[in-house]
């Protein structure tokens, strides 16, 4: 063989076992306390301050839990969502399978929204009054989108009778 060959399967064979053994580091780090520790709470979670062992306890118990119904419920809402697009780019779209299609999609939807809201109420039940407070002002602002649905600027425009609109802070800015 020649030289230049033996230097490229030399480098390959570095290569590879520099890849195994990343591959095998990489299982060990996974196996240790770093990605084995609890999941960060929701985002609507993290706003609430001095919750105590025991209540993140039996908030991420309450949030696991609710994750793989959560997950069941998206998954169907996507097939569903992926029917109607099949029956609406049809070439003679039937009218009635799609109205009953988004009538399915609505049941789905209200589905989630009972169980998000089941969800809420049982953290809610693991917090203190005080914290219960800083919940449902958080979930005022942040939830609960301001104005006209879609982002709309309500009555009037910017440039007619000099009006600016509702925008993001409602009607009484």
């Amino acid at each position: 063989m020649s030289r230049r060959t033996l230097i490229i399967i030399l480098i390959v064979s570095i290569g590879i076992n520099l890849g195994l053994l990343g591959f095998m580091g990489f299982n060990v780090v996974r196996e240790t306390r770093l990605f084995n520790e609890r999941r960060p709470l929701p985002h609507w979670l993290r706003t609430i301050e001095g919750l105590t062992p025991e209540q993140k306890d039996r908030i991420d118990t309450i949030v696991t839990e609710g994750r793989q119904p959560m997950e069941a419920h998206m998954n169907d809402l996507f097939q569903r969502r992926c029917e109607l697009n099949l029956l609406i780019t049809r070439p003679n779209p039937d009218l009635a399978a799609i109205d009953a299609k988004i009538t399915e999609i609505s049941g789905i939807q209200a589905q989630m929204e009972k169980f998000i809201v089941q969800q809420i109420l049982a953290v809610r039940g693991v917090l203190t009054p005080e914290q219960q407070q800083i919940l449902i002002d958080y979930m005022g602002r942040c939830m609960i989108p301001p104005g006209p649905p879609f982002g709309g600027m309500g009555p009037g425009s910017r440039t007619e009778r000099g009006g600016h609109g509702w925008g993001r802070g409602g009607p009484n800015r």
